[in-house]
């Protein structure tokens, strides 16, 4: 154990005893990290818990969010929703960001654009950085406000300057698609990474789709292969269905449809590939596009393989020219 990590813990270990609910908080997220000390999903509920029932914002957000996820407990988004609240409702930023995402996409309420656009705008207005992250998003795809990419970009770019990596990431997002800002691969690379080191497995994801295509950086499945398991690791759903193609291929990796059928299930990653590809994201229409080539994980369907790998080349995805030329040789030997 590092020494400032055992001293941190040490530190909070004796404030959380007597109820120090913050400190409570701080030591929870240590052992949800694995930071100091053996990861330990159940202890960081129980302290959450603890924090949360004390009255901290931060640690009702926090156990929300396990929640949310299905880590160390159960599965149950209607009571991440309610923590959420209590979270936003104690003043937390984050918690109202995560409330307000939630109204959004009517994920375990009844969906609501103008009252979480007005979570949102709550949070960027507050302590919660990744707030104005959201709230970009909203302006990005006109969820309960006008379109605006320009001022999505302001708003991530706030959110980055403010510490978020999720607006980090986002700012690298439109840097990609050269959306509300010129388009500049490189620079997009860069905050990908800057992000994925800071913990934002999303980021990891759109790097990896990076190296796996070479855009902005050298072509590398084996980098590709390698950032996506490591937000996979860390229950990244997108992730899982990208490790899931590469092992349906046999790219960076020997081939396993065993084990890429195995992924596939586990996330659903047809629904995945679709919510993502029908945003515009070539990447998701050719891995999509993957699937219904080979029947893994839905049934075979070559014409419409075909169709999906066009999309991924329409969109500029060089994997997707090279899938819809092999798919055409099948259609038409």
């Amino acid at each position: 154990m590092k020494k400032d990590s055992a001293r941190a813990l040490e530190l909070f270990n004796k404030a959380c005893e007597p109820g120090v609910r913050q400190d409570c908080t701080f030591l929870g997220f240590m052992y949800e990290n694995g930071d100091g000390v053996p990861k330990d999903l159940a202890r960081a509920v129980a302290l959450f818990g603890k924090a949360c029932e004390a009255g901290d914002g931060a640690g009702c957000r926090a156990l929300g969010y396990l929640y949310d996820r299905g880590e160390g407990v159960a599965k149950d988004v209607a009571r991440a929703v309610a923590l959420s609240k209590k979270a936003c409702d104690a003043g937390d930023g984050l918690g109202c960001g995560n409330l307000g995402f939630m109204y959004i996409h009517g994920k375990g309420v009844t969906e609501d654009l103008a009252h979480g656009y007005e979570l949102l705008k709550k949070a960027c207005e507050g302590d919660g950085p990744d707030g104005c992250a959201q709230l970009g998003i909203a302006y990005q795809y006109g969820q309960g406000v006008t379109k605006d990419a320009a001022h999505a970009v302001a708003l991530y770019q706030q959110a980055c300057e403010r510490g978020s990596a999720m607006g980090c990431s986002d700012v690298g997002g439109m840097l990609l698609l050269g959306e509300g800002i010129a388009k500049d691969l490189v620079r997009a690379a860069a905050l990908f990474k800057q992000s994925c080191n800071a913990g934002y497995l999303y980021a990891c994801v759109s790097l990896g789709d990076m190296y796996q295509d070479g855009d902005g950086v050298a072509r590398n499945s084996e980098q590709a292969f390698s950032l996506f398991k490591r937000a996979c690791d860390g229950f990244e759903e997108s992730a899982c269905a990208r490790l899931g193609s590469m092992y349906s291929r046999g790219e960076a990796v020997k081939q396993d449809t065993e084990r890429a059928l195995a992924l596939f299930k586990q996330v659903r990653a047809e629904v995945l590939y679709e919510q993502a590809c029908t945003r515009g994201d070539p990447d998701a229409c050719v891995n999509l596009g993957d699937m219904f080539w080979r029947g893994v994980g839905v049934d075979k369907d070559l014409a419409r393989a075909a169709a999906l790998s066009k999309q991924a080349c329409d969109g500029g995805n060089a994997r997707g020219c090279e899938q819809l030329k092999a798919i055409s040789s099948a259609l038409h030997p």
